[in-house]
């Protein structure tokens, strides 16, 4: 018994030793992927969560800007209502017509119809034929959706560039109508990007939402009718995805060979 008393006296005192108790201590194989996978985890949903309110922000920013549109607009309605009624008195009691309200007046109604285009698109107020997305699966409108809004929001993208191209050329040469009031046009030109910069701003929040939504078997506005989806991919987005490919090419064509054709054929697959 007492030769056994010096080893193991050792083994308890390097067994005591701090690095050796933290070895004996290790979590095994099973345990650390455990506890990987909750770290994954909890980064996952924290990385949802700043998601959620990234898109929060940016729909509320979106709506904002959609009513300031809006209410510019009403009051640019209201301007045009006093014009037309001081330009019928002056005409009609003092037979005095003036040389600026007819020109003013489309001046204002070019900003009016351009101010109330995001706040069109926030409703869901534009044009659109759904005749075959109404007969999609959930996942494939949402998806369907989302190839409409992002062509869109690239047509309205280069609209902004070229538009505020033009307003800049007419600002900095002062051009001027040719009436016999000849005012300057650049404020006219300038309702154009200003309109298509309130549009994609709120394209960019409908496509973040639309995004949000194909994974949810909701329907998007106006398209409650057609089965689930079986996959993401289902066949009748394959098929309508061939299909407005086709259609965009002949439209496309006929832009080059016959423009009025071809663009009543681009607007109606858009």
């Amino acid at each position: 018994m007492r030769g056994d008393a010096g080893p193991n006296r050792f083994r308890a005192e390097v067994a005591a030793l701090p690095w050796i108790n933290g070895l004996s201590k290790r979590p095994r194989r099973h345990q650390r992927d455990s506890d990987l996978s909750r770290i994954i985890d909890a980064v996952q949903n924290e990385m949802g969560t700043v998601v959620k309110r990234l898109i929060g922000w940016i729909e509320r920013g979106s709506g904002i800007m959609s009513w300031v549109g809006a209410f510019a607009a009403g009051i640019t309605l209201v301007t045009i209502l006093f014009v037309v009624l001081y330009e019928i008195m002056m005409r009609r009691f003092f037979n005095a017509p003036t040389t600026w309200s007819i020109e003013l007046v489309t001046f204002l109604m070019v900003w009016f119809s351009l101010l109330t285009l995001a706040m069109c698109q926030r409703l869901g107020r534009h044009v659109r034929v759904d005749l075959l997305i109404s007969r999609f699966g959930a996942r494939t409108a949402l998806l369907w959706n989302f190839v409409t809004l992002t062509l869109t929001l690239v047509f309205t993208i280069i609209l902004l560039y070229f538009s505020w191209l033009d307003f800049w050329e007419s600002f900095q040469s002062g051009e001027t109508s040719a009436s016999i009031w000849a005012p300057v046009i650049w404020p006219m030109k300038l309702a154009m990007p200003i309109g298509a910069f309130l549009l994609c701003f709120q394209m960019i929040s409908d496509l973040l939402s639309n995004a949000r939504r194909v994974f949810s078997v909701t329907r998007p506005d106006g398209m409650q009718t057609g089965k689930e989806d079986v996959g993401l991919w289902d066949k009748a987005f394959l098929q309508a995805l061939f299909w407005f490919v086709v259609l965009m090419a002949v439209s496309s064509w006929l832009l080059v060979t016959h423009p009025a054709l071809g663009v009543v054929v681009f607007l109606l697959v858009i």
